[in-house]
């Protein structure tokens, strides 16, 4: 997949990309979740920068949306490969309604997860002492994953929508992605959202939401 070619080359890349997705469930079948996850990485990250950067944006929805994205292992490669793409194109403003898209379908696939992994339930004795552990644990990987949102696209998320004029059509959007991050950090994860501010200019250029921002304080749903 890291062949430059055009023409033919081109195509099959594309078609690659688009279809890759509807396989996903029978590839389950046949791979450890960790390999396959390795193997998404390594397929959309070989990819030379700059190319077919939508069809790259639309597969990397698709697979967020496939049961592959739901155990940690290969979500956690898959962040570490659209994470970097997003911050990179929101930074430049290039393909927002897919990159916006893609962040908002990770946004709520971790919303669930970690709703998920907060549910209480009733056991008894030593199953309840196990499912208390494993519950702790899968949430810890949950609040990981949050951390590396925020460590990378906050901030990111935050100038863009300082950049774009109130009237524009895209703005909103980023607002609720920024509001549906917020909303899914502890207070460990404050102390660190203030930590990627280095400058208070970051915060304070000029009013970065609509009038309605407190509206958008209220609990929310995911995206």
């Amino acid at each position: 997949m890291s062949s430059s070619l055009e023409g033919t080359t081109l195509l099959a890349q594309g078609a690659a990309l688009k279809y890759l997705p509807s396989i996903l469930e029978d590839m389950t079948g046949i791979f450890d979740v960790s390999v396959l996850g390795c193997l998404l990485r390594d397929f959309i990250g070989n990819l030379p920068p700059g190319r077919l950067l939508r069809h790259k944006l639309q597969s990397l929805t698709d697979i967020v949306n496939s049961p592959v994205f739901q155990a940690h292992e290969s979500r956690e490669m898959l962040l570490q490969t659209a994470v970097p793409i997003l911050q990179e194109l929101i930074g430049k403003g290039e393909e927002e309604e897919a990159s916006l898209d893609l962040l908002s379908n990770i946004l709520e696939v971790l919303y669930k997860t970690q709703k998920k992994a907060e549910e209480p339930r009733v056991s008894a004795g030593r199953r309840e002492k196990q499912h208390k552990e494993e519950t702790s644990s899968e949430l810890g990987k949950v609040k990981a994953h949050v951390k590396m949102i925020l460590q990378w696209l906050l901030r990111t998320v935050n100038r863009r929508v300082i950049a774009l004029g109130r009237e524009h059509a895209l703005r909103s959007h980023y607002v609720a992605c920024m509001t549906a991050i917020l909303s899914q950090l502890d207070a460990a994860h404050y102390s660190r959202f203030f930590q990627t501010f280095p400058a208070r200019t970051d915060l304070l250029v000029r009013a970065s939401a609509p009038w309605g921002w407190g509206r958008a304080q209220e609990p929310q749903r995911p995206l």
